[in-house]
């Protein structure tokens, strides 16, 4: 073989090699993608920016654009980090359920080695960016959520239905985070304005938002956490009557919690009506389920398709709440 007809061959073989890494490499960074899942992280980004501007709006000023990027992006990371753990710990569990069952660890696509290592970095990483650009605070709070989240909700789910309300309040911290980033404290202090009511609030906004929408979920896919013993309420109790009657119960509390900003002289009239509104619509969904899964005439479908209802319910409720809250602070 001449030099010429060397290198053409090498070429060609590179090039046959990369075609075939291509495919490798796009899958490995789906799994990836899994992994961190981005969507649940680009809500806590949002809820902790919404912490981070109620206390530059109470007289906070010891921030830039720079650290309020840097503590979204390492609440991100922390974020990240919780559901790769999650996972994890879970892998053999989401094996069992067909939902979960083509996640990477639990199909073995990724070593468990590979995801803790990443699980790690992407904590460090997160830490480190919360507590420089924000405060010690932040920093603790941002723990506390993956603490909370993989060593506390995440066992408890196949043991008691009490691992719902655990894990709402790792769920809700995020505004605390970003307020504690741009005021190194959540009791205010004699520049704060009515910021630290309002984060707290919220958190007990978010806390109880998130109990109806995942009583929601454990329902529509309570085959999957059967397969898989987690004792969700719609496992527990198939009928769904323990999840459409607690689901009324939450969106009745969220009636008066979303007042509060109003009635307190947090926020003006627009958030009352905006958080009304949103608060009556949710309920409504709510009490539809109940209506469709008592109906005798209803169809498995139906009563379905009501609880999707109040899920998606639950995807308007939380943006249109906080938006209103935070654009009419005082």
């Amino acid at each position: 073989m001449t030099h010429a007809s060397s290198t053409a061959a090498d070429s060609a073989n590179s090039v046959n090699s990369a075609g075939q890494n291509a495919p490798a490499v796009k899958s490995r960074a789906a799994d990836y993608k899994t992994l961190v899942k981005p969507g649940i992280a680009r809500m806590v980004i949002i809820t902790t920016a919404v912490g981070f501007f109620l206390g530059h709006r109470s007289g906070y000023t010891g921030w830039s654009w720079g650290s309020l990027l840097a503590v979204l992006a390492g609440t991100g990371l922390s974020c990240m980090a919780a559901s790769v753990f999650n996972q994890v710990w879970e892998r053999r569990t989401d094996a069992l359920m067909p939902r979960t069952a083509r996640r990477p660890l639990a199909a073995g696509r990724v070593p468990v080695s590979e995801a803790l290592a990443l699980a790690a970095a992407l904590t460090l990483l997160g830490q480190g960016l919360v507590c420089l650009a924000g405060s010690p605070l932040a920093s603790a709070l941002a723990a506390a959520t993956i603490v909370g989240y993989v060593l506390v909700y995440t066992p408890l789910k196949k043991r008691t239905r009490a691992a719902l309300y655990l894990g709402g309040i790792p769920g809700a911290i995020p505004p605390l985070i970003g307020y504690a980033a741009v005021s190194g404290t959540l009791l205010g202090g004699e520049t704060d304005g009515a910021g630290a009511g309002t984060v707290w609030i919220l958190f007990a906004v978010m806390f109880v938002w998130q109990l109806p929408h995942f009583l929601a979920i454990g329902y529509l896919y309570r085959d999957d956490y059967a397969a898989g013993g987690m004792h969700m309420h719609a496992v527990l109790d198939p009928t769904g009557r323990t999840s459409y009657l607690e689901s009324i119960a939450w969106c009745v509390v969220l009636l008066p919690l979303g007042a509060l900003p109003t009635l307190l002289g947090y926020s003006g009239v627009v958030s009352l009506i905006v958080t009304l509104v949103a608060g009556a619509v949710f309920l409504f969904t709510a009490l539809r389920w109940r209506q469709q899964a008592r109906d005798a005439d209803a169809t498995p479908q139906e009563v379905r398709v009501a609880a999707r209802r109040m899920f998606f319910a639950s995807l308007i409720y939380l943006p249109a709440v906080l938006t209103a809250i935070v654009a009419d602070a005082r």
